[in-house]
């Protein structure tokens, strides 16, 4: 069973205020987007807004009189004063409601947003699971009406496609067409005297043509077949001989007039309307259209203007154009024109396999009536508690905020050391380059053989070196942008070229870092390599930067000399040990080694000791 009904437990009240903090409530609540209605996945289309504003109460409005002694004062002696006052009042509710009413209306339009998504999904599946199921079928069909002679009208092959038929109530009819069009088998419910030819007929030529061409089963254009004297969908599939070339084409079709199965009518809910296009825009089946209707609306592709205007939503709402919706496999949400000038809310999607597009959608004037039951409770909550809503608000609203502040934090910011993270240096690089003078440099710190400290005391005892590793660069290097890369990698950014006075900072690090850390009564002396690159002498962009500065760390590893700065043999050395490594990976399957073997001589006696077997390339 189909439920398509979404509770909306609260709307937050509509009531025309009676003072001014019921709009400063409502004012705040929409400026930070509160709202009480169910979400809608994030990755879905937004739909169109639309506004619509409840008749004002007049009487909710008037003034009271209160009753004593009338005394003469200058407020009463002026009723242009009270006017004034009462249009105030009015013009305040009268924008309170409106703001109310849109979001409401903005409530309904998402749930039936859902609705027509989930609709879409339901029919988008069950539509390609039962022509999956079709194609399947006619393959086995194909084999089997080939083992019985089917291309010669053998009457077993007649009555193997009868009682299939009879299997399968959705469908209308089987035929077997030759490579020239003719039909030379089909099911008894077929009148043969009336039979088409695939090849030739307008309606059927462009899928027989595909059908003959494609590994998959092919859906045609919907039409009213004469031979069967009802509208069908047809299906079409090749069929292959034991060499694999193709001699007939399988053909069947499924009733459009079902009162069962997919293609009934009474398949959806009633406000819900489903439609089927072909990939040339020919309607395939719609479950609201009438069979008196059928020749004009299948014959014919869907209007200019139609298509038009949605092209137009699509790029408004999905930032895409139709070519590249087709490829996107997404549920797109969108208000659509129907041929009659009424508008929709529309889910669509495309389905490449089958090249079709599956609509599924609500009338606008649906969505409508939906908003009238919640704009009619506006009347009774807000004067009571807006206070209270107040508060909630703004609760509400600052906990979302340190939330976001607090996940933000997370995001970007190394959970064990406090540092900022990888993330957080991509974000701002661009902006902390623009902020710094011409020059700047790119540290690459690595700690030597710390890995083995993890073996061998664990990652607590890790943990607390890596802390303090961490506090130590942020001291040796406080004006700089210090980043844990990961594991024992840190990046510093410092202002300024890469001279004697950095060069002197970066060994006083290193030399701060050796002092002992305290652990469990254990003492570690941490060793640091560090690779400098420099802007712009060494690029600009981070990755680059980050690249260079990493080959130099490596090289400073290698001579051991704690810091090295990037120079441009490094990267021809890396691009030769690179070509060399990739060399090496195919060398020995092209049988480029060879062995040699080198005698062995003793130097006084000239004899001979042995051999030495050399590999060479």
């Amino acid at each position: 069973m189909w439920c398509w009904q979404f509770p909306n437990p609260l709307f937050f009240g509509g009531l025309w205020p009676s003072s001014p903090c019921l709009l400063v409530l409502l004012v705040v609540a929409r400026r930070n987007s509160v709202c009480f209605h169910p979400p809608v996945p994030h990755h879905a289309v937004d739909a169109r807004l639309s506004f619509a504003q409840p008749e004002p109460d007049h009487g909710a409005g008037a003034a009271v009189a209160i009753p004593g002694p009338a005394r003469e004062s200058p407020a009463m002696t002026r009723p242009g004063v009270l006017w004034r006052i009462y249009l105030f009042i009015c013009a305040m509710s009268l924008l309170l409601g409106g703001a109310v009413v849109l979001l409401q209306w903005k409530s309904v339009k998402d749930e039936a947003g859902t609705e027509v998504r989930y609709a879409n999904s339901l029919v988008s599946y069950s539509l390609e699971a039962l022509l999956r199921k079709y194609e399947a079928m006619l393959e086995v069909l194909g084999e089997r009406l080939l083992e019985l002679d089917g291309l010669n009208g053998d009457a077993r092959a007649r009555a193997l496609v009868d009682h299939l038929l009879s299997r399968n109530l959705e469908l209308a009819g089987f035929g077997l067409a030759d490579l020239d069009g003719q039909l030379v088998l089909t099911s008894s419910n077929i009148d043969r005297t009336h039979l088409p030819n695939l090849k030739q007929s307008p309606q059927t030529a462009e899928s027989f043509a595909r059908a003959l061409e494609s590994d998959h089963m092919i859906m045609g254009r919907s039409y009213f077949m004469p031979a069967l004297k009802e509208w069908v969908i047809p299906l079409r599939y090749r069929i292959r001989d034991a060499e694999g070339q193709v001699v007939a084409v399988m053909t069947t079709g499924m009733k459009m007039n079902s009162t069962y199965g997919l293609w009934s009518h009474k398949a959806m809910p009633e406000h819900l309307k489903f439609l089927v296009v072909r990939h040339d825009l020919y309607r395939q089946f719609g479950s609201y259209v009438d069979e008196s209707e059928y020749d004009n609306y299948y014959g014919k592709p869907v209007d200019a203007r139609l298509l038009q205007h949605f092209e137009q939503e699509l790029r408004k709402e999905a930032h895409m154009d139709l070519a590249a919706f087709q490829h996107s496999g997404q549920v797109v949400t969108l208000f659509t024109l129907g041929r009659r000038g009424n508008m929709f809310l529309t889910g669509v999607k495309y389905e490449p396999h089958y090249e079709y597009f599956v609509l599924t959608a609500i009338a606008r004037e649906t969505l409508f009536s939906r908003l009238s039951v919640p704009a009619i409770w506006t009347v009774s909550l807000l004067l009571v508690f807006n206070l209270v809503l107040y508060g909630i608000f703004r609760a509400t609203v600052r906990m979302q905020r340190e939330t976001g502040q607090r996940l933000n934090h997370l995001a970007t910011h190394d959970q064990l050391t406090g540092l900022p993270n990888r993330r957080y240096l991509v974000d701002c690089f661009a902006e902390w380059q623009q902020a710094q003078r011409q020059h700047f440099s790119v540290l690459f710190v690595d700690l030597d053989n710390f890995k083995a400290i993890n073996d061998l005391h664990g990652h607590s005892v890790g943990d607390v070196i890596l802390r303090e590793v961490a506090r130590r660069i942020e001291q040796s290097f406080s004006s700089a942008l210090t980043i844990r890369q990961g594991g024992d990698e840190f990046i510093v950014l410092m202002d300024g070229e890469y001279d004697s006075s950095l060069e002197q900072t970066c060994k006083r690090f290193i030399g701060a870092l050796r002092v002992p850390i305290h652990c469990g009564g254990l003492e570690f002396s941490i060793r640091a390599s560090i690779g400098v690159a420099q802007s712009p002498l060494d690029g600009s962009e981070l990755d680059e930067l980050l690249r260079k500065a990493d080959m130099a760390m490596y090289e400073a590893k290698r001579l051991r000399c704690g810091i090295y700065a990037y120079a441009s043999h490094l990267e021809r050395r890396s691009e030769r040990s690179g070509h060399i490594e990739r060399e090496l990976s195919s060398a020995l399957e092209k049988g480029q080694f060879h062995l040699v073997y080198q005698p062995q001589v003793d130097a006084h006696t000239g004899r001979l000791l042995g051999v030495e077997a050399l590999l060479r390339w």
